[in-house]
């Protein structure tokens, strides 16, 4: 049975609450810098290209780059003045809100978390056994229990964490900030825990499995070992789609029902016992901010398609509507997070992003056709991602407080590009005759990505791009060979190529004899036997990752539902 290591997707950035000051990281993919922003809008330092910041629970994915899937970003990164930073080759280090790194890690962890409660989650692997181990790091970086490890371990929460030492098989308890064992997590004969995930308000919910049947329950204790609730004991014969969270003493469970795609949810005490409950539920939020939740009900079902209707409900299960303008509606509630929603606005004509105050009559704040990414309630600022490279901070007022220079902007238009040519360093190309219409007059032109176009080679005289620093190749259906004068761009440091079916020749050479060249990932292009071992004894520094996706097997955690 695999590891269960839970993630927050976002992914592979960290930290936490209380900072000396105000800093927004601004995320924008691996092939770029991340630079941080105080308040007044000023650029305080940049993370180097490939480092990011980590959020949530460690993970060991071999995808471990930022995916942006329509989530608030995170908009501190920063716990008692530290973050956790991953390098572009997977070391780990902290650094402090002046940039500074305050301790390196090297690689003697595979992953790291944010800090939670003062303590840093870290994984690591022991010669001859299987599997990662846990640690849990102080500010000076030590392991605050000494020697102790664990196998699987919840952050603490409350001065308590749940651990499970050895093996999968060994028995979970509960630890003080000390290290000490302070009872052990019992479930009923014939099953055994799969996971555990520790709560606000002292419950622990603890996913449990039949050892003999295919059998799946949910079991909530108290942070003494007591038990509250069984869900098939409250709610027997119903098949759980998924639970969310304790928050203000009450917990979603939404079941699965017969005949649509839908779900009953039922928000229930810490007693297991019903508060209330919304039928034919689409959407809903696992858990409450200021006081709200929200529900997305379904009628009319037909097939796949469904009217919906959006509503914020508080802790008693009264429904609300947010206050909008007349002939506007809800299209969606995309996100809740702190103070605010952010929902999708139309008026039959067009829509609009906004903001929904909480704690001000559910009113609106702001609206804006640009995509709302996050906020912070403590400065109000707003972050704003109009595609993949412009990013814009803002107040609610709508005062801009910081953009993307145009030195950090990735042009696409050469005739927009040329106005800043002295500028531009940035350039995703996909229309191969940019190349003759002026790309080379780019002269500082340090990033290049061309995709999506029918281009079979790059020209011979791709060495005028004396900056060059990046080259991907990506999703190039007829491109058939790298030619020989790709290795003359001397400060070429990061090779891509990926999604290139046709792919011939050329990359031997490239890869054997560009001088700066530190990083080459290939996707589904086979290299000529020995070529990365000769490459490691001649160019150890070098760090070649090639895989074919027939090598490749992604195991994910299972989907449960009910029996």
């Amino acid at each position: 049975m695999s590891r269960l290591f839970t993630c927050a997707i976002l992914s592979l950035f960290c930290c936490i609450n209380a900072t000396s000051q105000t800093l927004t990281p601004i995320f924008r993919g691996k092939d770029f810098t991340t630079p941080f922003i105080d308040a007044k809008g000023k650029l305080v330092f940049s993370l180097p290209k490939g480092h990011s910041p980590v959020v949530g629970e460690p993970s060991t994915g071999i995808f471990f780059s930022f995916l942006n899937i329509g989530y608030n970003q995170p908009m501190q990164v920063f716990y008692d003045g530290v973050c956790v930073v991953r390098s572009d080759k997977g070391a780990y280090y902290w650094i402090n809100d002046k940039g500074e790194t305050i301790k390196d890690f090297g690689d003697q962890y595979a992953a790291m978390g944010q800090f939670e409660a003062g303590l840093c989650k870290a994984l690591f692997r022991i010669q001859d056994k299987q599997g990662f181990y846990i640690a849990f790091l102080n500010p000076q970086g030590e392991n605050v229990f000494g020697e102790k490890i664990f196998w699987e371990a919840t952050p603490f929460i409350n001065g308590v964490a749940a651990v499970q030492e050895e093996n999968e098989e060994a028995p979970w308890y509960f630890i003080d900030k000390n290290g000490k064992a302070t009872i052990t997590i019992q479930v009923p004969n014939d099953y055994q825990i799969i996971k555990v995930e520790l709560l606000e308000n002292n419950t622990a919910q603890l996913m449990i499995k039949h050892r003999k049947k295919k059998q799946y329950d949910y079991l909530f204790v108290n942070t003494l070992g007591e038990k509250r609730f069984q869900v098939s004991e409250k709610f027997p014969g119903k098949k759980v789609n998924f639970i969310g969270q304790f928050s203000q003493g009450l917990c979603p469970i939404a079941f699965a029902r017969s005949g649509d795609i839908f779900s009953d949810v039922f928000w229930v005490n810490e007693k297991g016992e019903t508060q209330f409950s919304f039928k034919s539920i689409n959407k809903y939020g696992p858990k409450f901010h200021s006081g709200y939740t929200f529900i997305e009900e379904a009628s009319d079902a037909e097939g796949n398609s469904y009217k919906s209707s959006y509503s914020l409900v508080d802790t008693k299960g009264n429904k609300h509507k947010p206050t909008l303008p007349d002939g506007e509606v809800i299209l969606s509630l995309i996100e809740m997070d702190g103070r605010y929603a952010k929902v999708q606005v139309s008026d039959g004509r067009s829509y609009v992003h906004c903001l929904i105050d909480l704690q001000d009559s559910l009113s609106m704040k702001f609206c804006t056709k640009q995509g709302i990414n996050g906020w912070t309630d403590r400065s109000d600022i707003l972050y704003f991602d109009g595609n993949r490279s412009t990013h814009t901070l803002k107040d609610l007022s709508g005062k801009t407080i910081w953009e993307t220079p145009i030195e950090e902007l990735v042009f696409s238009d050469i005739k927009e590009a040329l106005k800043y040519k002295d500028k531009v360093r940035l350039y995703e190309l996909r229309n191969p005759d940019d190349f003759k219409n002026g790309l080379f007059k780019l002269k500082k032109l340090q990033y290049l990505s061309i995709e999506y176009n029918d281009l079979k080679t790059l020209p011979t005289d791709i060495y005028k791009l004396k900056e060059l620093e990046s080259l991907k190749l990506y999703s190039l259906d007829k491109f058939e060979t790298l030619p020989a004068e790709t290795a003359r761009l001397e400060k070429l440091q990061t090779l891509n190529i990926s999604s290139c079916p046709n792919y011939k020749s050329g990359v031997e050479y490239v890869i054997e004899n560009a001088p700066a060249l530190k990083l080459v990932t290939l996707d589904n292009i086979e290299l000529k036997d020995g070529f990365e071992t000769m490459m490691k004894q001649k160019r150890p520094e070098l760090v070649i990752n090639a895989w074919y996706s027939s090598e490749i097997m992604i195991q994910e955690d299972p989907v449960i539902i009910g029996d």
